[in-house]
């Protein structure tokens, strides 16, 4: 008796398993995200569905601005434990007279907005607070609630998930790619 593997044909197979996983993870992560925002505000996502190639399965979820400003709210509201918030502060994003969290007037002049837009600041209320003029969004915090239960905690949802996929595979499937071949 000769046993052969084809192993090409199981890669392909178990590769097709884990872009389905990785789509389906997609579009519950997306739906945990995304409680709580409008729709104009689900509109500012990019959905990146799984993609292979040079060995690697890749799929994304892209936040907008107005998805993440929903998310980790704005103004006095905003989520100060949001992890990417020191980056923004220190981007040319953020307003320069912006001491704290509270919404301000810019100074005079050009800039890019938070959408990416070019706007025009007179500067007549410099450093003064906009909040009474624009309202402080209340965090939902669903982009950080996602993250945590399915990427960033030790053992997360993506590796339980991945490592059931690979068992059920394993155990319902691999006997497919043996073959006898006589002799």
């Amino acid at each position: 008796m000769v046993l052969r593997f084809d192993v090409d044909a199981c890669m392909k197979a178990l590769l097709e398993k884990i872009i389905q996983l990785a789509d389906a993870l997609i579009d519950e992560m997306y739906t945990d995200s995304t409680q709580g925002m409008k729709d104009s505000e689900k509109k500012s996502i990019d959905t990146e569905y799984a993609k292979y190639a040079e060995g690697v399965i890749k799929a994304q979820i892209v936040y907008g601005a107005l998805a993440i400003m929903r998310s980790y709210g704005t103004g006095s509201a905003m989520d100060t434990t949001n992890p990417y918030l020191q980056d923004y502060m220190s981007s040319h994003w953020w307003n320069p007279v912006r001491k704290t969290t509270e919404i301000v007037g810019r100074p005079a002049g050009e800039y890019i907005n938070i959408i990416g837009k070019k706007a025009v600041s007179s500067g007549r209320m410099e450093g003064r607070s906009l909040e009474g003029k624009f309202s402080p969004i209340q965090p939902t915090n669903g982009i950080s609630r996602m993250e945590q239960r399915y990427i960033r905690n030790q053992y997360t949802k993506v590796d339980s998930e991945f490592q059931r996929v690979v068992k059920e595979f394993l155990e319902n499937e691999m006997h497919k790619f043996f073959y006898n071949t006589g002799g």
